[in-house]
């Protein structure tokens, strides 16, 4: 499945979800995702804009393939994605193919859904909150946008792992974890 998204920085979470609501968007999820990221021993996957990952929410878990398909104001990607029981053994399969853990974060995440828009607000530790807007075309992010009062402009088509020393001058620990 093609994926399409964009993120804008510097966001107010509260002043989002007001005008989320306010425009009739449904709240479809809200806690803690655990991300275990996966890779090659030479990094192929992640030096391509890609990874193989393993999230756990809500007693849910999830395989997931990403590779990077477009560069320029949008984030393409194509991802393919399955549920898995258990996220332990799941593991062990992807290390029998040669895959190794490489790391393990975690971010909170609220998830609005307005037609085929999905808006995603997300929360590392120690990093500033930001909206990830979702949708099957361009022209549908760039609506996704204004509906918020945004612009492409506004937006980045950055992974969270390239912002967080470009833009936010912190580099990542090996594992981004909140201390609770």
């Amino acid at each position: 499945m093609a994926e399409i998204e964009v993120k804008v920085l510097g966001v107010d979470p509260g002043e989002l979800r007001r005008k989320l609501f306010e425009l009739g968007a449904e709240r479809v999820k809200k806690g803690r995702e655990v991300n275990q990221m996966f890779d090659f021993s030479d990094g192929r996957l992640f030096a391509r804009g890609g990874y193989v990952r393993v999230r756990s929410f809500s007693g849910r878990c999830t395989l997931t393939i990403k590779e990077r398909i477009g560069s320029g104001p949008f984030r393409e990607s194509r991802e393919h994605e399955t549920e898995v029981s258990d996220p332990g053994e799941t593991r062990l399969f992807l290390e029998a193919l040669g895959l190794g853990l490489r790391r393990v974060d975690e971010k909170d995440r609220e998830s609005y859904r307005l037609g085929d828009i999905l808006y995603e607000i997300d929360e590392w530790p120690g990093y500033p909150p930001y909206l990830e807007v979702e949708a099957p075309t361009r022209e549908a992010v760039e609506a996704g946008l204004a509906k918020l009062g945004y612009h492409l402009s506004d937006s980045t088509s950055k992974h969270f792992h390239e912002l967080a020393s470009e833009v936010y001058g912190k580099p990542l620990p090996p594992n981004l974890k909140f201390e609770d």
